[in-house]
Parts: C-alpha cells; structure tokens; sequence
C-alpha cells in the first residue's frame, strides 16, 4: 500500500508541476513584443494572482484606467469591460494556459484564442493572440518579464 501511495502522490506531483504558476508583477518587453498592426500598450503590466483554477488579473497602461479580469480555469466566465462584455473559456493544453475569448469591443465583434506560456526559469511570460473580429484578423505576442 505504501508503494500505491508513493506512486499515486508521484504522479499527481508530476501533473500539478506541468502547470506554471503566473502569480506576481510583469511588465510588458515591447521590443519584445508583436501588437499585429494594433496600438501599443506602453508601460503595460499585468498583475496576476493565481490559485489554480482561479486567475485574477489587474491589466494597467499608461493613459487608461486599470481594468480587472478573474477566471475560473476549466469553466466560463463573464468580463466586463469599458468596450464592452467578453465571455471565455479557459483549460489547461499541457502546461499551456488557454483561453477563448468572445465578445465586442466598441462596434466590432472578435474571437481571440490566447496562450499564455511561462519560461522554463520562470522569468518571461509570453502571451500569444489570434483575433478574428468584423473588422479584421491579427496575430499578437505579447512578451512580459517578471519586475
């Protein structure tokens, strides 16, 4: 039985360890960064509480307001914003968070999947986008180091 134990507790362990942990204060790299075309975000940074499966994320820039997203990782989930609501869904791929993401921003609709990776040493978060919206397609990535 102690051997099941070990095992057991191994192999949840190992599964727990394949998702990163994206707690803390990162700052937007914009060399780094792609925005697609889209306007750039200076001074961004993302402060990030993460309890899995629950994620809250304090998004400020320079010249607008901070906003507030919280997400229930494996479920659905309901923001509001100053453009307008955004529905998601979020699951784990491997240690790769995923989200998809629907709603309007101002007068155009858009879908967006978004992957959110950590670096092996824990240092960089790289968020990628693909928006698909009524007023165009874009690619986005996002690069953040930890402050």
């Amino acid at each position: 039985m102690t051997l099941f134990a070990a095992a057991t507790f191994g192999a949840v362990s190992a599964i727990a360890a394949d998702k990163p942990d994206f707690s803390g204060l990162w700052s937007l790299d914009e060399a780094k960064s792609d925005f697609g075309g889209a306007p750039q975000k200076e001074g961004m940074k993302y402060r990030i509480d993460h309890k899995d499966p629950k994620l809250k994320v304090v998004i400020t820039s320079q010249g607008e307001d901070p906003s507030e997203r919280v997400f229930n990782i494996g479920g659905e989930d309901l923001n509001k914003s100053s453009h307008g609501d955004v529905h998601s869904k979020s699951h784990w791929e491997g240690s790769v968070l995923v989200f998809d993401l629907k709603g309007k921003y101002d007068e155009y609709d858009y879908q967006t999947v978004e992957k959110w990776t950590l670096s092996p040493d824990g240092k960089i978060l790289t968020i990628t986008r693909e928006v698909s919206s009524s007023g165009g397609d874009i690619s986005q990535k996002y690069v953040f180091a930890r402050s």
